[in-house]
């Protein structure tokens, strides 16, 4: 019978044990690396809340929207205006669009930081006229089967999102929402 040699099996269990150490070893330093790295590190992450923020004052746009055109519509039938004529139309439109542009909120929000057919309006050079024709020609104005319908067309904000400290490193993102078409709809003898 031939002895077997344990020496050369104490060799390879030394190596595993050694491969072992060393992998923690490493593990360890890179973990160390890291955390100090972190440490030294000066950023910060820019914050969704514009746009949570942009979402509410959209939503609250178009519950006013809605009263606005309920209030103009029942202010042209008073004048005596007829329901489906294109006088009670017009004296609708315009009631709409003098509302709108008095509402300090409405009309703040619809034109600032505005978007519109793929580019960015400078809204300081608009004038009061200027932004009379815009909102004619972004909402309109119809009867379809005894019902009045006003249509707001698509429109948007552009706007650059930064970090609130501006003295660590951020990045900043550039974000163009746009609020999708919408109809609203009053139906005859409803304002009654």
């Amino acid at each position: 019978m031939s002895k077997i040699s344990y020496r050369k099996n104490k060799r390879g269990q030394f190596f595993a044990v050694y491969l072992v150490v060393m992998t923690i070893a490493m593990c360890f330093l890179a973990i160390m690396i890291y955390t100090n790295q972190q440490k030294n590190i000066q950023s910060s992450v820019v914050s969704p809340l514009v746009v949570l923020r942009l979402e509410d004052k959209k939503q609250i746009l178009e519950m006013r929207e809605e009263v606005i055109l309920r209030i103009s519509a029942k202010e042209a039938l008073n004048k005596g205006g007829a329901w489906g004529t294109s006088g009670f139309l017009e004296q609708v439109k315009k009631d709409f669009i003098n509302s709108t542009l008095n509402s300090n909120s409405s009309r703040d929000f619809i034109f600032s930081d505005l978007y519109f057919q793929g580019q960015k309006m400078e809204i300081g050079k608009l004038t009061e006229q200027d932004k009379e024709n815009f909102l004619n020609g972004i909402y309109e104005f119809s009867f379809e089967n005894s019902d009045l319908k006003m249509k707001r067309k698509v429109f948007g904000k552009f706007l650059m999102l930064k970090a609130n400290e501006r003295s660590k490193i951020n990045f900043a993102s550039d974000l163009r929402w746009e609020f999708e078409e919408k109809t609203y709809t009053i139906k005859q003898g409803e304002l009654i």
